[in-house]
């Protein structure tokens, strides 16, 4: 049997039983978004069905909803990774048609970030 490497789904292995499961990431396309981890989050961009809608997407591993569903600039060409900061646990959307969106996340939310706190504390 040959194996084949291909961009697919995301799956989280329980270090203590060995349990695979699938996790689900909405609206996420493996060839125009790259995801970035921190803790149980998730940070994406995310895109409708028909591609002309792109969001900022933060979901935590093991809830059905995201935590965040922003609406971006439209047809963006890619997407690069969020860019997660902690100290408060921020993570910070940058595309070049957008300018940087920084949301502060905490256990259950998420806010925007503020000028100040987005250029503070590293």
């Amino acid at each position: 049997m040959r194996w084949r490497w291909e961009k697919g789904g995301w799956i989280v292995v329980d270090r203590v039983s060995g349990r695979v499961q699938p996790i689900a990431l909405p609206e996420f396309d493996p060839y125009y978004s790259q995801v970035s981890w921190f803790r149980d989050y998730v940070a994406y961009c995310g895109s409708s069905d028909d591609g002309q809608k792109v969001f900022a997407v933060i979901v935590q591993a093991g809830k059905r909803r995201p935590l965040l569903k922003k609406g971006l600039a439209e047809k963006i060409e890619n997407c690069p990774a969020p860019i997660w900061q902690r100290g408060p646990v921020r993570v910070t959307f940058a595309t070049k048609e957008d300018p940087k969106l920084t949301f502060r996340v905490t256990s259950r939310a998420v806010d925007v970030a503020t000028e100040d706190e987005s250029e503070g504390e590293e």
